[in-house]
């Protein structure tokens, strides 16, 4: 093969990759189209379609992004970073929602590719949406041996702990998580509603305050900070019959390409 059609094929793989990262998604996808049949090496096609199916996936388009990531299944059906993506659509509010085909595919990827935290973090996402906390305990253990000071996932150990009432091992991660990154608006507000839950509205003020620094146009950030100061003018105010807030916040949205990401949802 000619040289220069690889140096080619290699500048438009590289250039898709900064038009991503840029949210310029219209001309990153069509670099990504111009190499797909003939991606520079050592990438294959599968590489290819998991960049085309995440730009998609970015903009919400879930019936392309699905289309794109079972393209490159057909290149390469144990590609670990595919099957986590198709296990992440399957975890939306959209037609491919399944939760039980989402932990198959992440445990396949967790076999496939046992050092890639990745995969044993949003299986342990999906475990404590199904309320199988044991078994998301385990997958969070494995992910923190391979990455240990992962904000995101100390924020989501966090919230396993709250869920099952172990409210000090709660406040453990959570501070780890603001020590690795104390830029996270969601870490703060469950942080805000563990403290809430342990009748501390002072600390839980503090939290929420720290939050909204980070968040300023968080609604359910402003509406726990209102209903704290309601609380405290009338202690007889019957909050409970005011609509439910959320009593924690993931800490992130969707996965990257390559590892975990460090934004607040």
């Amino acid at each position: 093969m000619d040289p220069n059609t690889d140096k080619k094929q290699e500048i438009l793989y590289r250039l898709g990759a900064i038009y991503k990262q840029t949210q310029k998604y219209s001309q990153s996808l069509e670099c990504f189209a111009l190499i797909v049949n003939n991606p520079p090496p050592p990438r294959t096609a599968a590489d290819v379609w998991l960049h085309i199916g995440h730009i998609y996936e970015l903009q919400q388009l879930y019936d392309k992004a699905m289309e794109s990531y079972q393209n490159g299944m057909q290149d390469n059906a144990n590609n670990p970073k595919l099957l986590q993506h198709i296990a992440w659509l399957r975890l939306q509010d959209c037609p491919f929602q399944n939760v039980t085909t989402a932990i198959q595919l992440l445990t396949k990827a967790s076999e496939i590719d046992p050092s890639d935290a990745q995969s044993w973090y949003i299986l342990g996402r999906c475990q404590v949406g199904v309320r199988e906390y044991n078994k998301a305990h385990h997958a969070y253990q494995q992910a923190v041996y391979r990455d240990e000071r992962n904000p995101t996932l100390w924020c989501s150990i966090g919230i396993l702990y709250y869920k099952i009432g172990q409210y000090k091992e709660a406040l453990d991660a959570y501070s780890k998580a603001t020590r690795f990154n104390p830029f996270m608006s969601a870490v703060w507000y469950n942080l805000g509603t563990l403290y809430e839950s342990c009748k501390q509205p002072p600390d839980a003020k503090d939290a929420y305050q720290h939050a909204l620094e980070i968040d300023k146009d968080s609604v359910h950030v402003r509406e726990r900070l209102h209903r704290l100061q309601l609380a405290a003018e009338n202690p007889n105010l019957p909050l409970d019959s005011l609509p439910p807030l959320p009593a924690v916040l993931e800490p992130v949205r969707s996965p990257p390409q390559d590892g975990l990401v460090y934004e607040s949802a």
